[in-house]
């Protein structure tokens, strides 16, 4: 378990590096914490975090003060890394992190701030390998700061951390969700079909649907129009199963037909031809041989007739 750490750091002109600090303070070390407090209860809230924070900054930018971190019971601020050297404890400053602290401090904000002095000094895993040394404001400079800060409830904070004595969160489950039934639900059939419509009607829009006034209608039809119905919508307000096309149902838009506009269509049966009736072919007539015998004989004998005649007239 942990907490985050926001972070804003402070512009170089408002803090020593360890190698400054050594030169310019005649010493350098990390061997504890200098807890200092916002101000007066009665004059800031908890509230102000970002208020301090930014008044902070202000002075760094300016190069005359800045701090380790703010802590409040709602978060935790870096400022100036651990390692380099703030200005705000005055002969603490080059051998203590500075820590800012609201005077509002309740039980979460003590394990807060315990749990960011044990990542700074702890002898196993902390940022400085060593127990950390506890100091006031006023240990250093002739000050009232840090005022109701329980330096007592620190420690044991601390303590308690160090020793892994904190109890875990246990993690609370989430809600189970709620089953809930969708408004429409869609079904394809099995086997859909060709209907006509029986009357001018609609295609109607169930998307929304609450009740039978919140069904509307979005584009018309004739009677005597066809169409392909797959499947149907069924919507539990208004409990009510409209007839779809393929279209709807793959894309689920609940868009469909009252099912009394339609009837399954039946194609007309086609009016039946009567049968052709085969004519029988008719045989020819027999040639009568002796017939054209007798044309034969009648020819011959005009033709001697007709040449007697010419004999007998002188021709």
């Amino acid at each position: 378990m942990g907490y985050p750490i926001e972070i804003r750091l402070a512009p170089k002109q408002g803090f020593h590096t360890p190698a400054e600090a050594k030169k310019h303070y005649g010493r350098y070390s990390r061997d504890g914490v200098t807890i200092h407090w916002w101000n007066l209860p009665s004059l800031v809230t908890d509230a102000d975090h970002d208020n301090i924070t930014n008044y902070i900054l202000g002075k760094a930018q300016r190069g005359i003060g800045s701090v380790g971190y703010v802590v409040s019971n709602k978060k935790i601020t870096l400022v100036v890394n651990a390692k380099n050297v703030s200005w705000a404890s005055q002969k603490g400053n080059p051998t203590t992190v500075a820590i800012e602290c609201s005077p509002h401090l309740n039980a979460e904000g003590y394990k807060k701030l315990g749990w960011l002095i044990n990542e700074l000094f702890n002898p196993t895993n902390g940022l400085f390998r060593k127990k950390p040394g506890y100091w006031k404001h006023s240990d250093w400079y002739e000050t009232a700061c840090p005022g109701t800060i329980s330096m007592t409830k620190i420690k044991a904070s601390v303590k308690r951390w160090e020793d892994g004595k904190w109890e875990e969160p246990k993690p609370v489950p989430p809600p189970k969700p709620v089953p809930t039934t969708p408004i429409n639900t869609f079904t394809l059939w099995k086997d859909g079909g060709e209907y006509v419509f029986n009357k001018d009607t609609w295609l109607y829009d169930l998307t929304a649907v609450r009740n039978w006034d919140t069904v509307k209608k979005i584009k018309s039809f004739k009677k005597g129009d066809r169409v392909i119905i797959a499947g149907g919508v069924h919507n539990k307000y208004i409990d009510r199963t409209y007839y779809i096309t393929r279209y709807s149902f793959d894309s689920k838009k609940a868009t469909g037909f009252h099912p009394n506009d339609l009837d399954v269509y039946v194609a007309p049966r086609p009016i039946p031809k009567p049968p052709v009736v085969p004519v029988e072919p008719t045989e020819p007539d027999p040639i009568d041989e002796n017939s054209d015998k007798l044309n034969k004989i009648l020819e011959i004998v005009q033709w001697i007739k007709n040449l007697l005649s010419r004999v007998f007239k002188g021709e």
